[in-house]
């Protein structure tokens, strides 16, 4: 199983909370960044996915990967992250 659900599963397995599970430093992006901005992120920090933030701070949405990828044909943004997020991971090889 994928090292996400084995951790999922132990988290039920042992009836814990959530907050006992999850990630407690949070990586966000705001929703008025570019979109290089949020592959940037995703990149460094090895995530497929990244909440969103208005100015005032509070939660708007998430942005994943297959967002990026959904819009790649029809942003040049999403298709350049895109291919910096593979760049980035290739190189790390």
């Amino acid at each position: 199983a994928p090292a996400a659900f084995a951790a999922g599963a132990f988290c039920m397995e042992v009836r814990m909370k959530v907050k006992d599970c999850m990630t407690k430093h949070v990586v966000s992006v705001g929703a008025e960044e570019p979109v290089s901005a949020a592959a940037r992120l995703m990149s460094r920090y090895n995530l497929g996915a990244l909440p969103v933030q208005a100015a005032d701070g509070r939660l708007c949405g998430m942005v994943s990967l297959g967002d990026l990828a959904s819009n790649a044909e029809t942003s040049p943004d999403a298709a350049d992250a895109l291919e910096e997020i593979s760049g980035n991971l290739s190189s790390r090889d």
